[in-house]
C-alpha cells in the first residue's frame, strides 16, 4: 500500500464540504451567535453562563463550544459567518483522521486491515448523515465531543500496550473536553473498558503478516486477550483517571445549576413507545440515511416493516459479533455494535425527556456513526474480500461516489434557510415549525406574499399557543416592513392574546408605540396622548427585556422612551421625575453598552449618553 493512501479520507472530507463556506447562517445560528453569544466575554463566562440569557437551556453545559465560537469570531471578524464553516470542516477533517488512527489499531490484527482503515475513515469522512453536524455551525457540538472522543479511545489503548502515563492522562483529558463539548461523551464510560476487553494487546499482533488467515492471527492472539484482563495496575488506573474526570465534570457542571431535563408527564408505555421509535429511527438512518430532513417528528419515523427490519439487522450483527469473538477471539464486529449502543444512548434520553425541541435528530449520529465505519473496514478485512480484491476495490470507490455525491446535493440544502425549509415543507407539509421557518425565510427575501402564506400554513399546523404566537408575530413583522401599522399591531396583539410570554411580539408594539408618539408629537397634537403612547413602548420593551434580558433593540428602545419622557416631564417643568427617567436610560444605556459593545448603533448611543450627561448636569444647576 502507498504511503499516501491515509491521505484519501481527509482529501474526501474536505471535497464534499467545500460548498459548506459558501452558505449563511441558518436555522438557530443567528439566535445562538447573535442573541446568546454576546452574553459571553470572557473564558469564565464559558464555564459558568450568566444568567437570563435568552432561550438559553439550562440542560446543556458546552463550554468547549462556547469558547470555540468566541475564538472564531475573534478570529475571522467580518469574515465570522464563512469562517465558522471552515472551522466546522476542519473539525470534520480532523476528525475523520482520528478515526483512520483508531480503526488502523482496531484492524491491525486482521488481513488487509491497513486498507480497511482507510475504507473506513472514507466512509466516516463522506457517510450523508453527517451533512447536518458540520454544514450547520451550531451543529458543531457533535464535531467537537466526537473529535476529542475518538483519541480518547486510541490513547486508551496506546496506554494498555505501552504503559505510557503520558498516554493514559492526555486520554483522559481529551475525555474531559469531549464531556465539556457535548454530554453524549459519557459513554466512553463504557466504550473505554469495551475497546480494552475486546481488542488483543499490539504486541502479541507483532509477526502476524497481511493475508494470514484470520482464524491463525486470532489464535496468535488470544492469549494476550486473556493475558491483559489481569493487569489489575491497568484496569485500576484506567478506572480512576476515566472516573475521576467525570466526577469532576459533573461537579463542576452541577456549580452552576445546570439542569439534566425534565421527564415528560406520559404513561410507562408511551415512553416505550418513544424509545422503540427513536431506535429504529437511529437503526435505518445510520445504514439508509435517505430521505433526509432536519425535521423530524414521531410520525416521520419508519414504518413497521423498516422498524423491524432494522431491528432484525442489528439483531444479527449483533449475533455474529458475538460468535466471531467466541469462535476467533476477535471482538471487532462486537465492538462496532457496542460503540453504535453505548454513543447513541445518551441521545435517546433527549427522546424520552424533555430536553431538546428536536427529540430526533440526523446530528445525534454524527458520533455513533463510528461504528458504522467499523463495520465496512472490518468487512474489508474478511478473507472472501480479500480475495476477491478488485471487485471488492471497485464496489468500494462506487460506494464513496454516490455517498459523496448526496453529501454534496445534501450540503447544498445546508446553504440558506430558503433551501433548507422548503425541503422540510415538502417532507413534512403538516407540521407547523418548517412552515414558520420558511415564512422567515421568505421575510428575508422581501417576498411578502409567500411569507404570509407561509405562515398561514404554519397556524394551520401549529398545535400550541406558543406555535400559533410565533406565526402570528411573523406576520404582524411582515406588514410592520410594509409599513401597515394597523394590521402590524392587531398581530401582534392576537400574538400576546396566544401566547403572553412572546418576546419578539412585545418588542413589535413597543416600536409601533414610540412610532405612534413620536407621530402624536408633531405640532397639533395632544402631548397627553404622545406620553401614553411612550409609556405603553416603554411597557412592551420591559417585557421583552423581562423574557430576554439580552434584547439589545428592546434595551434601546426602553432607553429612548424613558428619554422622551424625561424631555416631556422637563417641558412641563417637573425636574425631579426628569431627572429619575434620565438616570433610568443612562442606566439603560450603561447595560446595553457592557452587553452588546458591537451594537450596531453605538455611535448613536455614545451620542445620546453625553446628552444625558449635559442634561443631568443641567437639572442639577
Amino acid at each position: 500500500m502507498k504511503r499516501w493512501y491515509p491521505l484519501i479520507p481527509l482529501l474526501l472530507a474536505i471535497i464534499v464540504y467545500a460548498p459548506a463556506p459558501l452558505g449563511g447562517l441558518v436555522w438557530d445560528d443567528q439566535l445562538v451567535l447573535d442573541k446568546q453569544l454576546i452574553a459571553f466575554n470572557t473564558v469564565q463566562d464559558a464555564f459558568f453562563p450568566p444568567k437570563e440569557i435568552f432561550q438559553w437551556s439550562p440542560d446543556y453545559y458546552r463550554p468547549i463550544v462556547i469558547l470555540s465560537y468566541m475564538l472564531d469570531s475573534n478570529l475571522y471578524g467580518d469574515a465570522r459567518t464563512a469562517g465558522m464553516h471552515i472551522s466546522n470542516v476542519l473539525c470534520h477533517v480532523v476528525t475523520t483522521f482520528f478515526v483512520w488512527l483508531l480503526v488502523r489499531r482496531l484492524l491491525r490484527h486482521l488481513p488487509n486491515g491497513s486498507a480497511g482503515a482507510i475504507v473506513a475513515a472514507s466512509v466516516f469522512a463522506v457517510h450523508p448523515i453527517h451533512t447536518e453536524s458540520v454544514s450547520w455551525i451550531t451543529g458543531r457540538s457533535d464535531l467537537l465531543a466526537t473529535m476529542f472522543f475518538v483519541p480518547s479511545v486510541s490513547l486508551a489503548l496506546l496506554w494498555r500496550d505501552s504503559g505510557a502515563k503520558w498516554a493514559l492522562t492526555l486520554g483522559a483529558l481529551l475525555y474531559f473536553l469531549s464531556l465539556l463539548s457535548k454530554e453524549v461523551a459519557i459513554a466512553a464510560l463504557i466504550m473505554v473498558p469495551a475497546t480494552l476487553l475486546l481488542t488483543p494487546p499490539l504486541a502479541r499482533t507483532h509477526g502476524i503478516h497481511v493475508g494470514t488467515a484470520t482464524q491463525a492471527a486470532s489464535r496468535a492472539v488470544a492469549p494476550g486477550v486473556f493475558r491483559h484482563r489481569t493487569n489489575v495496575v491497568m484496569w485500576l488506573s484506567t478506572a480512576i483517571m476515566y472516573l475521576g474526570v467525570t466526577g469532576f465534570y459533573i461537579a463542576l457542571r452541577q456549580a452552576d445549576g445546570i439542569a439534566y431535563g425534565a421527564p415528560l408527564k406520559i404513561g410507562w408505555f408511551e415512553y416505550f413507545a418513544r424509545l422503540e421509535k427513536s431506535i429504529s429511527y437511529y437503526l435505518v438512518k445510520v445504514l439508509v440515511p435517505w430521505p433526509q430532513s432536519n425535521h423530524v417528528a414521531w410520525d416521520l419515523t419508519p414504518g413497521f416493516v423498516l422498524t423491524n427490519l432494522a431491528f432484525f439487522t442489528a439483531i444479527v450483527l449483533l449475533g455474529l459479533g458475538i460468535w466471531s469473538w467466541r469462535q476467533h477471539r476477535d471482538g471487532s464486529l462486537l465492538l462496532a455494535m457496542t460503540w453504535f449502543a453505548a454513543t447513541l444512548a445518551p441521545s435517546l434520553l433527549v427522546a424520552v425527556r424533555s430536553i431538546s425541541g428536536t427529540p430526533l435528530a440526523e446530528r445525534y449520529l454524527y458520533l455513533p456513526s463510528v461504528s458504522v465505519a467499523l463495520l465496512f473496514g472490518f468487512i474489508c478485512c474478511q478473507t472472501y474480500v480479500v480475495q476477491l480484491i478488485r471487485p471488492a476495490t471497485w464496489a468500494a470507490i462506487l460506494l464513496m461516489i454516490f455517498y459523496s455525491i448526496t453529501t454534496v446535493e445534501r450540503g447544498i440544502v445546508w446553504t440558506n434557510d430558503l433551501r433548507l425549509w422548503t425541503d422540510a415543507t415538502e417532507k413534512a407539509p403538516h407540521h407547523a415549525a418548517p412552515w414558520n421557518l420558511l415564512g422567515i425565510a421568505y421575510q428575508e427575501q422581501h417576498e411578502d406574499t409567500q411569507a404570509i402564506n407561509a405562515f398561514l400554513r404554519a397556524i394551520d399546523g401549529a398545535g400550541s399557543p406558543m406555535g400559533r404566537s410565533f406565526a402570528l408575530r411573523n406576520i404582524a413583522v411582515t406588514y410592520h416592513k410594509q409599513n401597515d401599522l394597523r394590521r402590524a399591531k392587531d398581530y401582534y396583539s392576537r400574538a400576546l392574546d396566544e401566547y403572553a410570554d412572546n418576546p419578539e411580539a412585545h418588542y413589535g408594539l413597543g416600536v409601533i408605540y414610540m412610532t405612534e408618539a413620536l407621530g402624536d408629537g408633531e405640532p397639533g397634537a395632544k402631548e397627553p396622548r404622545a406620553d401614553i403612547n411612550v409609556d405603553l413602548a416603554a411597557t412592551h420593551f420591559r417585557s421583552t427585556l423581562r423574557l430576554n434580558p439580552y434584547h439589545s433593540l428592546a434595551r434601546w428602545g426602553l432607553a429612548s422612551a424613558l428619554v422622551r419622557r424625561g424631555e416631556s416631564y422637563e417641558k412641563q417643568g417637573k425636574r425631579r421625575e426628569a431627572a429619575t427617567h434620565y438616570r433610568s436610560a443612562m442606566a439603560e444605556i450603561e447595560t446595553l453598552i457592557a452587553q452588546d459593545p458591537t451594537y450596531r448603533a453605538r455611535m448613536e448611543v455614545q451620542n445620546k449618553r453625553a446628552e444625558l450627561r449635559a442634561a443631568a448636569k443641567r437639572l442639577a444647576d
